[in-house]
């Protein structure tokens, strides 16, 4: 959900990081290859990449059909 998208993105440092957030590959209803990237987050701080780790396990923020 774009909610979800958003609260990982916040944890990663967005919008107050300029270099933290999330870079999105693909649209929601596109289709995905088997090990093809979705998104990657970026932070600078070690300790937020924990935190958005931990939220994605909570959150679950990709479903696959």
């Amino acid at each position: 959900s774009n909610t979800a998208i958003a609260k990982i993105a916040r944890t990663a440092g967005a919008p107050a990081d300029k270099e933290s957030g999330i870079y999105l590959y693909k649209r929601y209803g596109e289709k995905v290859k088997q090990g093809e990237k979705i998104f990657t987050v970026y932070s600078k701080s070690e300790r937020n990449i924990d935190r958005v780790v931990q939220l994605m396990k909570e959150l679950n923020p990709v479903v696959i059909k």
